[in-house]
């Protein structure tokens, strides 16, 4: 059997995503933060350590998105996806 060659794999942009994706991602990190809440109190920080990056992978990924997109409608709802986004960064970071 034959090595498969790893290096030829092709290589994706780290913040690419779609707009209904971003939504949906969107949708499951503000509905997880209950869930945070009590994993924090249980003392799984592991756990809320990686939400916290899901977060600012979130972020990234809608910065990311919102410059391939000219429907201004669309683009607004990034913008509004974005600012929620970041004060729930914020509330985050001060509670955890």
């Amino acid at each position: 059997m034959a090595k498969k060659d790893y290096r030829k794999t092709m290589k994706l942009p780290r913040y690419a995503g779609t707009y209904h994706g971003v939504h949906k991602w969107y949708e499951h990190v503000f509905e997880k933060l209950g869930w945070m809440v009590l994993a924090d109190a249980k003392g799984f920080h592991g756990k809320v350590s990686e939400y916290k990056k899901s977060i600012n992978r979130l972020i990234k990924t809608i910065e990311h998105i919102k410059s391939e997109y000219e429907n201004q409608n669309q683009v607004h709802d990034l913008n509004v996806l974005l600012m929620n986004t970041k004060v729930l960064k914020q509330h985050v970071e001060k509670d955890f």
